[in-house]
């Protein structure tokens, strides 16, 4: 991605605990010139978004005690204005247009590769500028 002169490049935060695939979605956005940054829990995502711009969060489902609920309450992308990206999560179409209804940007089954999420996050950057 090709960033206007003088700009910074996007930075993209990841809700992860799985440190290879962490690495992994770091390679990948690197490759696509994001800057990313990881954090193990809501909590401190919460933290990071309050003290800097993100233009999009990405929320591993499957970390320990993550709902996409939670995370809604937390990135609630009206207020933040950045994207929000949630991937590893249910399968139910139900639960996903639910999420979608509430402000997720995107909700990727845990059938989805890593590159078609951060296809999925790079996509909800350019909806957020």
């Amino acid at each position: 991605m090709a960033f206007p002169a003088g700009s910074r490049p996007y930075r993209v935060l990841v809700v992860e605990d799985d440190h290879e695939r962490a690495q992994e979605l770091r390679t990948l956005f690197a490759e696509d010139g994001y800057e990313c940054e990881v954090t193990l829990d809501l909590d401190t995502a919460g933290e990071v978004v309050s003290e800097r711009k993100m233009e999009a969060v990405l929320v591993d489902l499957e970390v320990d005690g993550v709902s996409a609920e939670e995370a809604l309450a937390v990135f609630t992308p009206t207020e933040n204005d950045q994207g929000l990206i949630f991937f590893n999560g249910s399968t139910d179409d139900t639960v996903q247009r639910r999420c979608r209804r509430q402000g997720a940007d995107s909700y990727l089954s845990s059938r989805s590769g890593l590159q078609r999420v951060v296809n999925a996050t790079c996509r909800a950057v350019g909806n957020a500028e």
